[in-house]
């Protein structure tokens, strides 16, 4: 069974990057957006296909410093280009890291990103390794950066989200963390999963998106945002109990993010997951300003 084709159709036609209010973008001027650093794009041959991708190196980038990187992934059917819309790339400016974003391939691809269990996306139908293809990305771009391999961390959403957390369990020694947003896994993509180094994980989901239950199950059998969470806090060696929190209403609407936390997990990792209330399949910005948490969790000084 496909488990992940029609999901991931249905994810494009239903996804906002962006949700609420407040959300980080560029600077604009007169109408115009403008990048204070410098994008780039490029191709890499890896599997016998020409993959391409983004580079965003932030205002002040110099070869002599390393700098820490994240790497973006589109949702299904989404582009690497199209995501930049969430605003990482201001908060490189901010904070100096690199942001990269990967395409998926295209063709019978579809451009869906491929997770490694059996005819989980149009991706794994035509056997393209996305592993790999990230694999060889991190030491490509390390070969023409200055990176520092010690602060790399990945982050996506919806189909993106899903590989952000199938590729955290097959390549945690690459890695300091993932956050997945929008997207949970199904039981197939976890049989894939290594033992590995402890990592920090967020998890970000709204409680009415229509493509992915906060609950889990559904035609796919999703685990719930709670399970997914559990998953990370056992391979980290967690607590067991995790601490309750809410964001802040800024926007005083009264809905609430709730803030669940694995604290003091080994290698000082932590686990969070996020409830937004009435959230759907949407990159989140208001209370819970993903690309902020992002940034300054993982880059903050």
């Amino acid at each position: 069974m496909v488990l992940q084709l029609l999901s991931s159709l249905l994810a494009v036609a239903g996804f906002a990057y962006l949700a609420g209010c407040g959300a980080t973008n560029p600077e604009q001027k007169g109408g115009t957006v403008v990048w204070q650093g410098t994008t780039e794009t490029a191709t890499l041959l890896s599997g016998g296909l020409q993959r391409s991708y983004t580079v965003y190196l932030p205002k002040g980038y110099q070869s002599s410093k390393p700098r820490p990187l994240l790497l973006v992934f589109h949702g299904a059917g989404g582009t690497g280009a199209g995501i930049r819309g969430v605003g990482l790339d201001s908060w490189a400016d901010r904070l100096g890291f690199i942001t990269v974003y990967p395409d998926a391939a295209g063709g019978g691809a579809r451009h869906t990103w491929a997770l490694g269990c059996f005819q989980c996306t149009w991706a794994d139908v035509q056997g393209i390794d996305d592993y790999r293809f990230i694999r060889e990305l991190l030491d490509a771009l390390t070969q023409k950066y200055s990176v520092n391999r010690a602060r790399v961390a990945v982050t996506g959403v919806s189909l993106g989200g899903s590989f952000a957390f199938d590729f955290a369990c097959h390549s945690s020694d690459l890695i300091l963390g993932s956050v997945v947003v929008a997207s949970l896994p199904s039981p197939a993509e976890l049989t894939g999963c290594q033992s590995g180094l402890p990592i920090s994980v967020m998890i970000m989901n709204g409680d009415q998106d229509p493509n992915i239950p906060w609950d889990g199950g559904g035609q796919y059998n999703y685990l719930s945002n709670a399970a997914a969470a559990e998953f990370w806090a056992m391979r980290d060696t967690c607590p067991a109990t995790p601490v309750a929190t809410s964001l802040p209403d800024l926007n005083g609407d009264g809905k609430l993010v709730r803030l669940s936390a694995y604290l003091n997990c080994a290698s000082s990792t932590f686990v969070r997951s996020y409830r937004i209330e009435g959230g759907g399949h949407a990159w989140p910005s208001g209370d819970l300003d993903a690309s902020r948490v992002i940034a300054e969790t993982f880059f903050g000084e």
